[in-house]
């Protein structure tokens, strides 16, 4: 039996559960109006707890997915404060761009730009430790879908005095704004700063190239995502199992299956192997498989002939019946025939 290549999964913003002391102290925030209880209670919150409780809790608030406490982001601002203070605290230009992008997105600019002043003052003449940050905020921003604020944050980094001769602040901060841009659907604007990178001088990465055609893919224009790849393998970037993972699973969420079964021919012919990633693109896709899957005794005649391209005589296991789909599905009888 081969097994199947795996990749590394798409990493989603994740907010675990809050800790109990945590939620005591949120709820208890969440309870008063008054300025004078909320700073004292924020300040027993940070001398009362270990460094990992008081980051969980901010990191609560500054999630870029709405959470029972999201109402609260307006304690971002004086709980990072009273943080910044703890004799534990390591600064970390993660995290405050993080808060800052927070900030931003509810359009607390006074606060945001607060602390971007401090960052500058902090970081002073290292202009790549500065390029850095920002490139973190304008990640933190895309979470956040912020188009404004990628943009601000990399009009920051042009301004730069030595932006114009270094080649790693160039390449640095091309890549971030392509990625960005591309992360909230804006692959046309990612795209034309790829042509302004390249005229001037640098050369862009498959990650340019991944980032623009998979947001193109997921805006359903996938002529435009083909163009893309064709400029990318011309440019000497082979067509991998990651890169065609993301074409992929373009057309199935616009239920363009002919345009799924032409790029499994393609990956075929590439010898590129399927991954389970490409499997289940293929299942999540193809409404006459699931229904194989999920209620094998219910078939339409369709299913009977899917059926009798496995080998006959064997026994199906409830769990098995993925596995034996998985291996039909992609062993080419499934790019020859209707998907629903």
């Amino acid at each position: 039996m081969h097994k199947l290549p795996h990749e590394q999964p798409t990493r989603l913003p994740i907010c675990a559960a809050l800790s109990k002391q945590g939620h005591r102290f949120l709820t208890s925030v969440a309870t008063t109006d008054d300025p004078a209880t909320t700073a004292r209670l924020i300040r027993k919150f940070v001398a009362s707890s270990s460094k990992s409780i008081a980051l969980d809790a901010i990191s609560h608030l500054v999630a870029p997915i709405n959470t029972s406490f999201s109402r609260l982001s307006p304690l971002t601002f004086p709980l990072y404060y009273e943080i910044n203070k703890a004799s534990w605290f390591n600064w970390n230009a993660k995290l405050i761009a993080d808060v800052i992008a927070s900030l931003y997105n509810h359009q607390r600019f006074t606060e945001a730009q607060t602390l971007i002043s401090e960052v500058e003052t902090k970081l002073g003449s290292k202009e790549r430790d500065i390029c850095n940050f920002y490139c973190n905020l304008m990640d933190s921003h895309s979470k956040h879908q912020s188009k404004q604020g990628i943009l601000d944050s990399y009009e920051h980094i042009k301004q730069l005095p030595s932006h114009s001769s270094s080649i790693y602040l160039k390449k640095r901060s091309y890549e971030s704004i392509i990625g960005c841009l591309s992360v909230i659907n804006l692959p046309n604007q990612a795209e034309s700063l790829m042509v302004e990178m390249k005229n001037k001088g640098l050369k862009s990465s498959i990650f340019e190239y991944r980032s623009i055609s998979y947001a193109y893919g997921r805006l359903g224009l996938f002529e435009d995502m083909k163009r893309v790849i064709a400029m990318m393998e011309n440019e000497g970037f082979e067509l991998d199992l990651i890169m065609s993972n993301m074409v992929l699973s373009s057309p199935g969420l616009y239920n363009e299956l002919l345009e799924m079964a032409s790029w499994l021919k393609r990956m075929k012919r590439s010898k590129i192997l399927f991954s389970i990633r490409t499997y289940n693109s293929v299942l999540n896709h193809c409404p006459t498989i699931m229904s194989i899957v999920e209620h094998p005794k219910e078939m339409k005649p369709k299913g009977f002939k899917i059926l009798g391209s496995l080998k006959e005589g064997e026994e199906w296991e409830e769990d098995d019946r993925v596995g034996k789909l998985h291996k039909w599905s992609l062993g080419g009888e499934m790019t020859e025939m209707p998907f629903t």
